[in-house]
């Protein structure tokens, strides 16, 4: 996702949390609810009958402390605030006799609206006018202190005149009907105006704020394209439906069935091919096969390689999109190379976000060229059919690739899952010959990362003078390894993993500007333009702290940029803007910007860029407009990967985007003398690129 929290779920790691160290056989309860909700009063008015797994004498529970419990049979103790969860407030039942049903009812106000509806931030639950968010993470229905594992439920809702509600699973005549295991209830409602298509594989629906059936009818379309895509590489869609749902803030959730998604954020144009397949896909990964999360969660990576990759791969971007999820651990190394993936449990920044979704995602990537297509594909659908509506761990993950493929599986996930880091290559002592029979091409890879040595499968190319280039794999599982490749014709050009198959440290040289190395980086210096207007300075200084600058200057305090620390330039009438600007490419001169093809009016026009300044890298960001620099702020580490950035308006529109070209990196060598053609590979189409 481009923008927003945490793309998941907020209920399951709180549920965890209530129910550590409690250790019982997987149990499904049923909840049996009606609810009334007034949201002009914020109030919510419940009754549920739970059936319970097996007969107990007392049950003990937890429900928000704003609300107000009471039982039909038996006596209600209060427990107090939950240790850690102060929102929470625990109960017990006693029962007159041993019984397998708890009925309760209870109501109160829910109020936490988002503390800014037009930023990113989230609310765990919040009943109002503007509309109803209730997650799992709210306590908004009764959730076991102890015990049971998954529940299904019957939610029987009443709302005012022209709301309704959306939650996971059959939609029913009054509400909703769930009936396969799940780890939570949640529950949205408002003013909807709902769009529906049947399809093979579930029925595709649009729920949004206001009409607009060009929209629906585009997400409708999609989510058949991507029900039908993972249906068929995966097996059956494990739920009645996919729904699109407009939320009241801008946020980007995803729940079993259904994905809640801010106006703004919906109408991308980009998030419907990159965002919204990543959310279907979940509902095989994570919703579909739950993640255990306390052996570290899987679902993530396992998603964007199965979702993001796979479509930019389908169009021809799969290299460049590993190399941009290499780039952001470089980016991030420092912080990220500490996390190994059996601690990431979700996104909490862009370093977790490297580990959990990018490494994770060339871990699968890895296994997929170790394995074959059909083996890989194979032990997915095993892994779905088999685990699907059970927590799975790393090791259950790997038992069915194990068992899928006949293979010992053990050391490959033991370095990727439990080892922090990532691998750094050397390549030394590339030299062509020609023998008796042809040529021959020998070389030394080294691993520079320190600790133990990997146990890598390392992809090289080699470029003819004739036919197109050869591609193999070497085994390089100690510090050093010496290689030798016969050929039939006179070799070129040796490269080592051109296509960023295998997941390592990039090489400076293979790492062009871009924007997430200052944000990164530490101690960054801010230079705001004395000779801007007192509002347009407050905006500037506002936007440096939000892109991390650790201390902000004028520049009419600076005779010299200052070196050997990132330094942020705001503002086109800084006087080092032409310094920043130094062979970008940029022209900023009169009342025009250019950018590539791109000319806009320097008061319409905001521009941000990085380039390698002598003293170090330097970014520049600068408008036209002080309404922009709010979206500015927000938008731009969501832009980390590119070099430079060109946005029109106070929204601010992205109008051109792209990335420096990189140096030649040291694990490309040329083996002949003069001028020699790029080394062009052919596509690499398996049977995940040929799937629609």
């Amino acid at each position: 996702m481009s923008e927003g929290p945490d793309w998941r779920r907020l209920g399951a790691w709180l549920l965890c949390l209530v129910t550590a160290g409690v250790q019982a056989a997987p149990a499904v309860m049923h909840h049996q609810l009606s609810v009334t909700l007034a949201p002009l009063a914020g109030e919510l008015l419940a009754e549920d009958q739970i059936e319970l797994p097996q007969p107990v004498a007392q049950w003990e529970f937890a429900l928000h402390c704003a609300l107000t419990p009471q039982v039909a049979a038996g006596q209600l103790e209060a427990l107090g605030a939950l240790a850690g969860l102060p929102s929470w407030c625990g109960y017990r039942v006693t029962l007159p006799e041993p019984a397998t049903r708890v009925a309760l009812n209870y109501q109160g106000k829910l109020v936490a609206p988002p503390a800014d509806p037009q930023a990113l931030y989230a609310t765990p639950g919040h009943i109002g006018p503007e509309g109803v968010f209730l997650s799992a993470a709210s306590g908004w229905y009764p959730q076991p202190l102890v015990g049971s594992d998954y529940l299904t439920f019957d939610l029987e809702l009443t709302l005012p005149s022209g709301w309704q509600g959306v939650s996971a699973g059959e939609e029913q005549p009054h509400g909703w009907r769930e009936r396969e295991p799940q780890e939570e209830i949640a529950l949205v409602a408002n003013r909807f105006q709902s769009y529906r298509r049947a399809t093979p594989w579930g029925e595709a629906q649009v729920w949004l704020l206001t009409a607009d059936e060009a929209l629906a009818e585009r997400y409708l379309a999609a989510t058949e394209r991507y029900l039908g895509l993972y249906s068929r590489l995966l097996g059956p869609y494990p739920y009645p439906k996919f729904a699109l749902v407009e939320n009241f803030w801008q946020s980007g959730y995803g729940f079993p069935s259904f994905t809640l998604l801010g106006g703004r954020l919906l109408r991308l144009p980009f998030i419907i091919d990159s965002s919204y397949p990543h959310e279907v896909l979940h509902d095989w990964w994570g919703n579909g096969v739950y993640v255990d999360y306390a052996s570290g969660n899987w679902s993530e990576g396992l998603t964007a390689y199965l979702a993001d990759h796979l479509l930019a791969a389908q169009a021809g971007g799969g290299a460049r999109y590993r190399r941009d999820l290499l780039h952001k651990y470089a980016a991030f190394a420092q912080e990220a190379g500490a996390l190994p993936l059996v601690e990431f449990r979700s996104r909490h920044s862009s370093a977790s976000q490297a580990v959990g979704y990018g490494k994770g995602a060339m871990l699968f990537h890895m296994l997929r060229l170790e394995l074959g297509d059909a083996t890989f594909i194979g032990a997915l659908r095993r892994l779905y059919t088999s685990q699907r509506f059970q927590r799975t761990d790393w090791a259950t993950l790997a038992r069915v690739f194990e068992d899928s493929s006949g293979r010992s599986l053990g050391p490959f996930f033991e370095q990727w899952v439990e080892r922090a880091g990532a691998p750094e290559l050397r390549l030394t002592a590339a030299a062509a010959s020609e023998t008796a029979t042809g040529w021959q091409v020998a070389f030394t890879l080294q691993q520079v990362q320190g600790g133990a040595p990997y146990r890598l499968r390392v992809p090289v190319a080699v470029q003819l003078a004739q036919g197109p280039p050869l591609e193999r794999s070497v085994e390089l599982v100690s510090e050093e390894g010496q290689f030798v490749i016969e050929l039939a014709e006179r070799p070129l050009r040796l490269a080592v993993d051109p296509r960023f198959d295998l997941f390592r440290q990039l090489l400076p040289e293979e790492l062009p500007p871009a924007l997430d190395g200052l944000f990164a980086a530490e101690g960054g210096v801010a230079v705001v333009p004395a000779a801007a207007a007192a509002p347009l300075q407050a905006g500037y200084r506002a936007l440096a702290e939000a892109l991390g600058a650790q201390r902000v200057v004028k520049d009419s305090e600076l005779t010299t940029l200052p070196a050997g620390q990132p330094v942020w330039l705001l503002g086109w009438e800084n006087r080092f803007l032409a310094e920043g600007l130094q062979g970008s490419g940029v022209a900023a001169k009169g009342a025009q910007v250019a950018l590539g093809e791109a000319v806009l009016e320097r008061s319409v026009a905001s521009l941000a860029l990085v380039r390698p300044l002598p003293g170090g890298p330097v970014g520049v960001v600068a408008s036209g407009q002080i309404d922009a620099l709010p979206g500015l702020a927000r938008k731009l580490p969501h832009y980390g990967k590119y070099g430079y950035l060109l946005f029109s308006g106070a929204a601010p529109d992205n109008v051109v985007k792209g990335q420096w070209p990189t140096a030649d990196s040291p694990l490309s060598v040329r083996l002949q003398e003069g001028t020699l053609p790029p080394l062009a590979l052919p596509p690499r189409l398996g049977e995940l690129e040929e799937a629609r």
